[in-house]
């Protein structure tokens, strides 16, 4: 992701989620040294690209890192985008010499999202009670984890 990215990304994160980030946040993502973006291109109607997915990864104090948020626009989802951009940050993450395990957090009620994680080997170690704001009230977090000596190769 570079800086003329942001408007972009900020726009998609709003498609894809009721609490999404600002671009003053994406902003700060693109230029965080611990922080590695990437977005998901497919051809626009117009003829340039669009930016149909997102994911950040927070390289943390070692041995940990986390996936910050993993977004794809509504109307490009199950496309196989949520499980590439995954694919990216789990493979520069666990390359990363110190990083042994990576932790990311999702709704309690986003069986998909769930799914997709689950099927990278990611488990669920926690919960954040009431962690999330939704416009149908608040929801709980499950914290996931996965750690990187997996030997099964990603999906």
């Amino acid at each position: 992701m570079r800086g003329a990215d942001v408007p972009a990304v900020a726009t998609l994160h709003r498609a894809a989620f009721a609490m999404p980030w600002s671009e003053r946040v994406w902003r700060h993502e693109v230029r965080a040294p611990s922080s590695r973006v990437w977005v998901a291109v497919r051809p626009s109607d117009t003829g340039g690209e669009a930016i149909v997915g997102v994911v950040v990864l927070w390289l943390l104090p070692p041995p940990e890192a986390e996936i910050a948020t993993l977004a794809v626009h509504p109307e490009h989802r199950r496309q196989g985008i949520g499980r590439a951009l995954l694919r990216q940050a789990l493979t520069y993450a666990c390359a990363q010499g110190p990083v042994q395990r990576v932790f990311l957090e999702v709704r309690a009620d986003n069986a998909s999202a769930q799914a997709l994680y689950r099927a990278f080997g990611f488990a669920v170690v926690g919960r954040r009670r009431h962690y999330y704001f939704t416009p149908q009230g608040r929801v709980d977090a499950l914290i996931m984890r996965r750690e990187c000596g997996l030997r099964s190769p990603l999906p």
